[in-house]
């Protein structure tokens, strides 16, 4: 045998094994020496589909991610303090508010007069153009009362019958704002409390006009007190207890007119005591 022929046959097995483990190693799992276990190496052509292998390579660009774009974000919207009028050129109104109590007893005051003004001050007036009177629970709200006044400042006075006059000065409110004075309270001077009672019956006589007049001043006999708008401390109608609270003169003879529509008209000259409070109960005649 010749020699090439021999070393072909001694070799020829071993090539052949050699690379078929080869072709077996590169196209499936091949041994990790230094673990001793077997490792699955992806194909070279599917290693592009790893986002971090794809990234580190730079001749190829990143992808945007999938996500939905967003939408631009808002500005927080600030609610002005009022709010301001829907209609242009329009504005809210400003408003006075507050509360009237008895300084010695704290209890509510609910029957009073409001003025406003600089030096001239001016009843005000309730939503029909009345000057109101009545407060329930000593509480006041007038609005629109200060546009009038822009730039300027004010002096609230508020007037009732047994109190003496509170005044509040340099008052100020900017349009479209609330003033709010919170409680104001009224001291007693000295009053005349008055109960009406019917002459037969002894029953409250409701809505009966009393009248606190001077010496030598007198009502005829048919006569109506004077009615005026404003509050007149000395000069008021019963409630429906038959009582009418008045401011006192103390120490002064006065008379007491009191006058009813289904009653005779009664005069009752009497002299006022000097102190604080003074109750005096007369009976109407029937007529």
């Amino acid at each position: 045998m010749r020699p090439a022929s021999l070393l072909l046959a001694v070799l020829g097995p071993a090539v052949l094994v050699g690379a078929g483990l080869l072709v077996w190693q590169s196209g499936g799992e091949r041994e990790n020496p230094s673990r001793g276990a077997t490792q699955h190496v992806p194909d070279p052509g599917t290693r592009a589909a790893d986002p971090s292998r794809a990234r580190a390579r730079p001749d190829l660009p990143d992808e945007p991610p999938l996500v939905a774009p967003s939408a631009p974000a808002k500005e927080p919207v600030l609610e002005s303090t009022p709010p301001v009028a829907s209609e242009p050129g329009a504005r809210s109104e400003a408003a006075l508010l507050f509360r009237v109590l008895d300084a010695r007893t704290s209890e509510p005051v609910s029957a009073f007069e409001a003025r406003l003004g600089q030096d001239f001050l001016r009843p005000l007036l309730d939503e029909k153009g009345r000057i109101r009177h009545d407060f329930p629970d000593g509480r006041a709200r007038f609005p629109g009362v200060i546009e009038g006044f822009e730039g300027r400042n004010v002096q609230l006075a508020v007037l009732a019958r047994g109190y003496g006059e509170l005044r509040v000065p340099d008052l100020y409110v900017a349009p479209g704002r609330e003033l709010d004075l919170g409680t104001l309270r009224l001291e007693r001077v000295p009053r005349l409390t008055v109960r009406v009672l019917d002459g037969r019956t002894g029953e409250a006589v409701p809505g009966a006009f009393v009248t606190l007049l001077r010496a030598g001043i007198a009502l005829a006999p048919e006569a109506q007190p004077p009615a005026s708008a404003d509050l007149d401390p000395w000069s008021a109608r019963t409630d429906r207890e038959g009582r009418v609270l008045l401011t006192s003169r103390p120490g002064e003879i006065v008379t007491l007119a009191v006058r009813h529509a289904t009653h005779a008209p009664l005069d009752l000259e009497l002299t006022l005591p000097l102190g604080e409070e003074h109750e005096e109960t007369v009976r109407l005649p029937a007529r």
